[in-house]
């Protein structure tokens, strides 16, 4: 797998970990995950199993395997078909975040950006048969068509319609959010006119990835700007606590000091920028905080395992070096143990042809020279059929030991390496030149160098046969007798190195000392001559690295025993390095699971820590922060025109009374079982406690008069603890039984504009409420 593979293939991985980081972040936020950010959230998951995909579609690249072509074809499936999800989702986005900005635009841009995606998904489905957009080689690899170039074009057209959009309105959006927004698509836009011409890099999914990043980024800030600017619905009338203390006086609970009399007599106050802002920058360090731990450890796995990765790819290609050059030197041992039986036999027979010459001036006798070219005729015939892979053998003499004939002494051979031995007719060497290898190289080569000589490889035109030879010239007292030798056909050899398997697809290719290719089992290795003789050195191996077949190989030369060929094997580095691609995705596999696992107790510990900070302690329902929160997105849907909710206001009635008779820690019990009467008859809603003994719900999407059956059961049970509280003496150091005030009110589009406007209806109604508990009972 080479070092770009492998930085892409990390780089997608944690990318697509960063996004789905970024999904938590946005979807834990509940209160604050509009139609905008619930689009941008849809994105992000997408883009992070887009990144995934493209992942392990470079992962399995290569592998012939069944696993390896389904996952190669399924993952460029997925991957095409998301992007166009992307631009689908791009399209959304800004239609939305375009109508957070005021601007109501028509969606027959966005319609036009699906009828795009629609016939790129037909086109890739119609690819799936045709290789319109792609195909897949052989090798399992991955080759765009001229097609690709049109799902590359609909792309464009979808970013620039989104573009037009924003500059079209552009003076609605802020800076920030303009910037970003251009951003997101100009980083598309050039990574797609870039993957035009560059090929081997997924430039368009990674420019999706950070545009997206850069994105949220905005949206973030746009959330946080909008939050901190307080809405005129925070500048809220003191009625409300007015009528409270002005009620309660009245009551005789107690009397007014002057602190409180200065406070009735104001009208309105604005809650302070300090009190929103510790809400926001509560939210904004949880966030901060989740990014934060998340970066850092996500850093730490991408710089850990990419050490590994490295330092495993170093040392596997040591040990893929060392394993390759033990493959070669294995299979040339092979093939130079024929050489050496081939050396052995000529040795032997030599040996015996040089023992039986009891003098050489007898070889000019004829009788005695032709029963002697008999015997060793017939010795040599069996030395020969016991030589595996050899396919001649001879004995020729020199002429001027045999009264001057140039046609003395002996050749047994065949015609065909599956045929027997038979005599051959001698060659008369005085008919042919010194320099004519075809017919005369095994008499004139060992005579000049006048030792043991192997014969490069020829065609012996004397029996038609592509051989190379051995052969020894025979001395006797320092004169030169005749040479003998053995034949070994090209073709048995090229058979063993036919034989030879290396991993997959591996082979082994013999190569001539002239760097003709004696045999390889691809026809074209793509070799030129520079190669060849690189592959040729006499060093003791070659390594070498070459590209061959759209994938890279690995190959091993070395120089047989007879120094005039030489066996290369070569193997694809995919194969080669199949354990160290194996032990880098346990690896990514590894980084993947516990970054994962890590994200998810992060979020959830993040998670409590919301809870806790909008957890009211005493009670357990939502506290003031929580409440605000939930006001803002109920002002925000009533600004948007989709509002529906109710709201319902309770007061647990006689808390100063029982503080001041039987302690705090007895009002404590009794807000405790107020609130539990209050989510008994609520149990599907959020109740807030927003004041000493005064709660709220908030009724989302009810209908009227399942509100009022549910508030009517609740005051039924209270009618009749207020009856039992009817004689209650507090000197007996009990509790009385829980009263609880309540009023009701829904939003109506036609009476309210803010939240605050259903509150003072539903505050007014529970007030009702409360006079009529108070005077049907008096407590003693």
């Amino acid at each position: 797998m080479e070092n770009v593979n492998i930085a892409q293939i990390t780089l997608e991985i944690f990318g697509s970990l960063f996004c789905m980081i970024i999904v938590f972040i946005v979807f834990i936020d509940k209160l604050h995950v509009s139609k905008r950010r619930r689009i941008l959230g849809y994105a992000l998951v997408t883009t992070a199993v887009l990144l995934l995909c493209d992942s392990f579609a470079y992962v399995f690249r290569g592998d012939t395997s069944d696993l390896g072509i389904v996952m190669t074809r399924a993952t460029n499936f997925i991957v095409f078909l998301l992007q166009y999800a992307l631009l689908i989702l791009g399209a959304e986005y800004y239609h939305a975040a375009l109508k957070t900005f005021g601007v109501k635009t028509s969606r027959n841009w966005v319609l036009t950006i699906y009828f795009l995606s629609f016939v790129s998904t037909v086109l890739l489905v119609v690819t799936q048969f045709t290789g319109f957009y792609y195909t897949f080689d052989e090798e399992n690899r991955y080759h765009r068509n001229n097609g690709v170039y049109l799902s590359i074009a609909i792309q464009f057209i979808g970013l620039f319609l989104c573009t037009v959009q924003v500059m079209r309105f552009k003076r609605y959006i802020d800076k920030v959010n303009r910037i970003t927004m251009v951003l997101y698509l100009a980083l598309p836009l050039v990574a797609t006119v870039t993957q035009t011409f560059i090929y081997g890099f997924s430039l368009i999914n990674i420019s999706i990835t950070a545009s997206l990043i850069i994105l949220y980024i905005g949206d973030e800030y746009s959330r946080i700007k909008r939050n901190s600017t307080l809405p005129e619905e925070y500048f809220i009338s003191l009625e409300k606590d007015k009528r409270e203390l002005e009620h309660r006086e009245k009551l005789g609970e107690f009397e007014l000091n002057s602190e409180e009399k200065t406070f009735i007599g104001k009208k309105e106050y604005r809650v302070t920028a300090f009190d929103n802002d510790d809400n926001i920058t509560m939210r904004g360090m949880q966030i901060r905080l989740i990014i934060t731990i998340l970066s850092g450890i996500i850093l730490s796995i991408a710089v850990i395992g990419s050490i590994a990765t490295i330092t495993l790819q170093r040392m596997s290609e040591k040990d893929s070096d060392t394993i390759i050059k033990l493959l070669c030197e294995n299979n040339v041992k092979e093939l130079d143990g024929v050489l050496d039986e081939i050396e052995q036999s000529v040795n032997i027979f030599s040996m015996h042809v040089l023992g039986e010459i009891e003098d050489v001036s007898k070889l000019a006798d004829k009788e005695y020279f032709d029963s002697f070219n008999e015997e060793m005729k017939t010795l040599g015939f069996n030395i020969v059929y016991n030589t595996a892979n050899s396919v001649a053998i001879y004995l020729r003499f020199d002429p001027s030991v045999v009264n001057g004939s140039t046609v003395e002494g002996f050749f047994l051979s065949k015609s065909d390496i599956s045929d027997e031995f038979i005599n051959y007719e001698i060659t008369d060497i005085a008919k042919y030149d010194k320099d004519d290898r075809e017919h005369v190289a095994w008499w004139y080569e060992p005579i000049e160098a006048g030792e043991a000589v192997w014969l490069p490889v020829y065609n012996n035109l004397n029996n038609g046969i592509q051989m190379i030879s051995y052969i020894i010239p025979l001395y006797i007292d320092g004169k030169f007798v005749a040479v003998a030798g053995m034949d070994v056909s090209i073709e048995l050899l090229t058979e063993m190195v036919e034989d030879i398997k290396l991993y997959d697809s591996g082979y082994a290719m013999l190569l001539s000392k002239e760097g003709e290719i004696l045999y390889s089992p691809v026809e074209d290795n793509d070799f030129d001559q520079d190669e060849i003789n690189l592959i040729l050195k006499e060093d003791d191996y070659v390594l070498k690295r070459y590209e061959g077949n759209d994938e890279m190989m690995q190959l091993v030369s070395a120089m047989l025993r007879n120094k005039n060929m030489w066996l290369a094997v070569t193997v694809p580095e995919l194969e080669l390095d199949g354990t160290r691609n194996n032990l880098i995705i346990i690896i990514i596999l590894v980084a993947i699971f516990v970054t994962i696992l890590i994200t998810i107790i992060t979020v959830y510990l993040v998670k409590r820590m919301i809870k806790m900070a909008y957890t009211d302690v005493l009670t357990g329902a939502g506290n003031t922060r929580a409440y605000e929160e939930a006001k803002e997105k109920l002002n925000r849907s009533i600004r948007d025109g989709d509002a529906a909710f109710g709201v319902a206001v309770f007061d647990v009635n006689n808390l100063k009374l029982v503080n001041d008779n039987l302690g705090h820690l007895a009002g404590d019990e009794l807000l405790k079982d107020g609130y539990a009467l209050i989510t008994e008859a609520f149990p599907r809603e959020m109740v807030y406690r927003v004041g000493g003994d005064e709660f709220v719900v908030i009724l989302k999407r009810w209908r009227p008069e399942f509100s009022k059956v549910y508030l009517d059961r609740l005051r039924k049970k209270v009618w009749a603890n207020n009856e039992q509280n009817g004689k209650f003496d507090y000197s007996k150091n009990e509790l009385p039984k829980t009263v609880v005030a309540s009023g009701l009110a829904m939003y109506d589009k036609n009476v309210d504009s803010v939240y605050g406007d259903v509150f003072d209806r539903a505050d007014d109604a529970m007030y009702a409420n409360k006079t009529a508990l108070k005077k049907n009972i008096g407590i003693l």
